[in-house]
């Protein structure tokens, strides 16, 4: 049947006009394939579309049935109806009311076709890591227990577990041991790092990895001196871009899905594997620093709609804003009119393109606008419910944020054939797999420590009860003077303090009398030149912080000792925190967990080799009630570092 818009209205339908104008879009570059009752409609990668093919059934009255509703991730693009059912309804003349799920699975893209992939053969594993093929010639030697590491993950793989999970205190080299077994078994690895820093590092120490970031890092070569960037990607089947050959994000995306080891960051993975679907299925995914995991996915589903961003797109929040029930209500309509908004601004686009024309800077930000609050929308109406917890008292931005993430831990999970997590913080591969919705039976290993406990004593001064409701101006009095006690005897060494508030760094700054050696940072921007101000002196500076506890590597002489003032526990003025803290059982589980999590991290900034060696005081009283609390929990290369 051959397809002619003009001969055709818009079926029987309360549905937006923009959903209209999408399936009318479809039907100029495909036509559905009709077998009887049945009707097969091809997917379109520019619509967003993760599979080859829908299938729709209908009853003739009004009501369909498409499997788009009925695949992972189709509760994201719920609506009233489908496009892919108002295009076949176009195309038949049929009504079309409402779409519901047909219980079938859709058939995924194919990807292209490639020669079936040989595991290499089970083999021992060699005395030196270059000896493994893809591990840098530098690699002529395993560290103490690395090997054994390497040959634990191996085992469970062949025992055909899914996850394994490794506890490495720093200096185990995990990097080297994740990858060696990577490359021990022949699998094509997706390596995942929390910052664009750490992918840096990885490919400098593996040199054949690819590393690839998000595409506002790469810039648009269709339209050079401009601001656009490869995020404002103008490219459309109907309307392709000349160059997107030549778009150096796709080029580097193609290298690295034909890579056999990508190193991507989590929020990259987390949109492409759930959105794009080209970066789901690696035959090993290694999630590094994997303790972070819950927190990355519990950034990437919350939401913050801004005024400025609704006004941008005149927008008006609900009229009771500081209800959650209004906003539910708002949601929906809310995302009906904003995309129709971002339909027409595309129709402005496209003669711009169909001329080779530069469009206005302006217009295309005017899109990324609407297209960003349009995803936003679209999560708020699948997701957002009563559980959530709502920061709704701030006339200027509104936040949503799941209390557990149990039910999104999927989106990462479920895209690795195989998944190793590490750090040296995991702790407990139990609660790791609880908190992130995993059934599956998960293996642990915990590695110990090759740092002689001597050169690394956390020595315990209870100086004062440093809680929130026991801080006093004589317990602030009596932590000043242990803490200048303490720079006293490191006179000549630098050092950090973990103030972990920002009113106990104010008050040290205040009071100490050891001020022309303390620096610090009066906001989180100003960290990093902090932190560098520290590492070039010469001169025995000690470094004054609320938020170094993690992530900072101070070896040798950038500092001897460190004082970690109070147990860190969670802020419980943070309402998602109180809100999981006080759920129950598995809420105070994870709350405790997190701050022996916090307290461990803290003790690794100094001492980073097996040669190095330095000094940590805790001062807070009741870290040694804390400490027996969670005992089993704390790693036994930690304990065994305590002096009472």
């Amino acid at each position: 049947m051959s397809w002619n818009m003009r001969d055709r209205a818009a079926p029987e339908t309360e549905v937006a006009e923009s959903t209209i104008e999408r399936a009318r879009k479809r039907l100029r570059l495909s036509s559905p394939v009709i077998v009887g009752n049945e009707y097969y409609l091809p997917g379109l990668e520019q619509f967003g579309d993760a599979y080859d093919e829908y299938h729709l059934r209908t009853d003739q009255k009004g009501t369909w049935e498409c499997s788009c509703y009925s695949h992972y991730g189709g509760e994201f693009r719920q609506e009233k109806v489908c496009s892919h059912s108002v295009a076949v309804a176009l195309y038949t003349g049929l009504p079309c009311q409402r779409t519901l799920p047909l219980k079938e699975e859709p058939r995924q893209r194919e990807p292209k076709k490639e020669e079936p992939k040989q595991l290499i053969p089970e083999k021992p594993t060699p005395d030196r890591p270059c000896d493994i093929p893809g591990i840098p010639d530098k690699y002529t030697s395993w560290r103490p227990n690395q090997r054994e590491a390497v040959e634990w993950i191996l085992e469970q793989w062949k025992n055909g577990d899914k996850y394994a999970v490794l506890d490495e205190p720093t200096g185990s080299g995990k990097s080297l041991t994740a990858i060696a077994a990577a490359r021990q078994k022949g699998l094509k690895t997706i390596y995942c790092v929390a910052t664009k820093q750490l992918q840096g590092q990885l490919a400098g120490d593996f040199p054949e990895a690819v590393v690839i970031w998000g595409r506002e890092n790469y810039p648009c070569i269709r339209f050079p001196g401009t601001e656009l960037t490869a995020a404002d990607c103008t490219h459309r089947k109907y309307s392709p871009c000349p160059k997107v050959s030549q778009c150096p994000y796709k080029c580097q995306k193609r290298h690295a899905l034909a890579s056999d080891l990508a190193i991507v960051n989590y929020p990259f993975l987390l949109s492409e594997a759930n959105y794009v679907g080209q970066f789901s299925g690696w035959e090993l995914q290694i999630d590094d620093e994997g303790d972070l995991v819950e927190g990355e996915i519990m950034k990437f589903v919350s939401l913050q709609l801004t005024r400025h961003q609704l006004e941008a797109c005149q927008i008006e929040p609900p009229e009771y804003k500081t209800k959650l029930e209004a906003w539910l209500k708002w949601a929906e309509p809310t995302l009906s009119k904003v995309g129709e908004q971002l339909d027409q601004l595309e129709a402005e686009l496209e003669p711009y393109l169909e001329a080779e024309k530069e469009p206005p800077v302006e217009l295309m930000r005017e899109l990324i606008r609407y297209q960003r609050l349009h995803s936003k929308l679209k999560m708020f109406t699948a997701c957002v419910d009563e559980s959530w917890v709502p920061e709704l008292n701030d006339s200027e931005k509104w936040q949503f944020r799941p209390t557990f993430v149990r039910r999104f831990g999927h989106m990462l999970m479920d895209h690795g054939q195989r998944i190793l997590a590490m750090s040296a913080t995991m702790l407990s591969a139990k609660d790791w797999a609880w908190n992130l919705g995993i059934e599956d039976e998960v293996a642990f290993h915990q590695v110990p420590s090759t740092f002689p406990k001597e050169n690394r004593p956390i020595i315990h001064l209870p100086a004062a009860d440093f809680s929130l409701k026991s801080a006093n101006d004589d317990s602030l009095a009596l932590m000043v003077r242990v803490v200048d006690g303490l720079l006293d005897k490191h006179k000549d060494e630098k050092g950090i303090i973990h103030a972990i508030s920002y009113k106990i760094t104010k008050h040290l700054l205040e009071h100490s009398r050891h001020q022309d050696r303390l620096i610090s940072h009066s906001e989180a921007g100003t960290r990093a030149e902090a932190l560098q101000r520290l590492i070039d002196s010469e001169s025995p500076l000690v470094l004054i912080s609320p938020s170094f506890g993690r992530g900072v590597d101070l070896f040798g002489d950038r500092a001897r000792f460190q004082i970690c003032v109070k147990i860190p526990f969670l802020d419980l003025g943070d309402k998602q925190t109180s809100k999981r803290r006080w759920s129950g059982k598995a809420g105070e589980r994870w709350y405790l967990l997190e701050t022996v999590r916090a307290i461990v991290q803290m003790a690794g900034r100094i001492v980073r080799s097996k040669d190095d060696y330095g000094t940590t005081y805790i001062l807070d009283s009741r870290f040694e009630r804390f400490f027996h609390q969670m005992k089993k929990d704390f790693p036994p290369w930690f304990a065994e570092a305590i002096i009472w």
